[in-house]
């Protein structure tokens, strides 16, 4: 206890500041190996959240591209989500899911022989005119000027 450590002070060549500095030291280094282990803890809980949106994206993305459908399944509120997307991955979960349709359209635009319409109502666009907006926005090109690059 500390009134005994400070009654070493007499029985020791340290100097009583001396003996609080050590028994501090000690104190802190403890709550510093206390906070990393609930810090470690703490970010491959994360880790594996935003792993698991990723994963439910990636399967729903044509389908579902509501944050709050994808915090329901993951049982979070969309704030909290977005949250720890903006924290680990500096985008928000909207941006993840918008990015995963860009890709989808690339992919599908340069290997295969669908038209853009086509692509538009594969990936659940309203209209090719939207789908065309969403991947100007996006990529700074229409989806035709994409394709006849790549070509």
């Amino acid at each position: 206890t500390l009134s005994y450590t400070l009654s070493l002070h007499d029985a020791l060549p340290i100097s009583r500041e001396g003996m609080l500095q050590a028994y501090l030291f000690l104190i802190l280094e403890h709550a510093q190996r206390h906070y990393k282990s609930e810090q470690i803890g703490e970010l491959q809980g994360h880790y594996r959240k935003v792993r698991q949106f990723e994963e439910l994206v990636n399967q729903h993305f044509i389908q579902d591209r509501e944050v709050r459908s994808f915090a329901q399944r993951m049982h979070l509120s969309p704030n909290y989500l977005n949250a720890i997307c903006k924290t680990y991955l500096n985008k928000t979960a909207s941006q993840l899911i918008q990015e995963r349709v860009l890709v989808e359209a690339q992919r599908l635009l340069t290997h295969t022989s669908m038209s853009i319409k086509e692509i538009s109502y594969h990936l659940h666009f309203k209209d090719t005119s939207y789908f065309s907006r969403f991947f100007r926005k996006m990529t700074g090109y229409s989806p035709l000027e994409f394709k006849q690059q790549v070509v």
